[in-house]
């Protein structure tokens, strides 16, 4: 599905007559999950989606690692205040044929984009963003790629290096458990500090 406007146009079939579009630099797209649909897209049309803005991304950016919900319709009811049919969304995932119900759905997914990434661009908190989207949507395809296609990796090269880097990962860990309040620590038997406190937790 495509929305242009207040129009949305829904494709059954021919997705590769959208490849003049989706390639078009001068055109800028919406997308809610960029990743996924620039791999669909790449791997079964042969299309690489140019200069397009990603509302799940800019989410996940803008909350700062705090775990939100990051499906479309928990970004579009928290800054629009209108929730998507869920039931509806699963029955697509279900593989089941499309009717109008699911059609309806598949127009309101598109038309609702522009309007999300506006108002969330619209928003105070997201000033001063604007380097770390673009470092963060310039990595898409490149992941995109990696994902397909995999990498070539100098394995007798990355051995010691992993050595290395878990070898300066304990000596940080031991260090900042020996900063840590007594409350939270305690000693082994063996002369080694644990915490109760996980480091590696957001939470904590």
């Amino acid at each position: 599905q495509v929305a242009v406007g207040s129009d949305v146009y829904l494709l059954l079939s021919n997705f590769e007559s959208l490849k003049p579009l989706l390639e078009d630099k001068r055109v800028k797209k919406v997308i809610h999950n960029a990743a996924f649909e620039y791999k669909h897209m790449l791997y079964h049309y042969g299309i690489r989606i140019r200069n397009f803005v990603d509302t799940m991304l800019l989410e996940g950016i803008f909350e700062a690692g705090r775990k939100p919900d990051l499906d479309l319709d928990s970004v579009v009811f928290k800054h629009l205040g209108n929730h998507l049919a869920k039931k509806t969304r699963n029955r697509f995932i279900d593989g089941e044929p499309v009717d109008d119900t699911m059609m309806h759905y598949g127009a309101k997914d598109a038309w609702v984009l522009p309007r999300l990434y506006d108002s969330m661009m619209s928003q105070p908190m997201y000033d001063g963003m604007d380097k770390v989207v673009k470092l963060e949507t310039a990595l898409v395809p490149a992941f995109a790629d990696i994902e397909l296609r995999g990498f070539m990796l100098d394995a007798e090269r990355w051995r010691p290096l992993a050595v290395e880097i878990e070898s300066q990962y304990q000596k940080a860990r031991d260090k900042l458990l020996r900063l840590l309040p007594s409350h939270i620590k305690q000693m082994t038997m063996f002369g080694d500090v644990q915490s109760t406190v996980k480091l590696n937790s957001r939470d904590d």
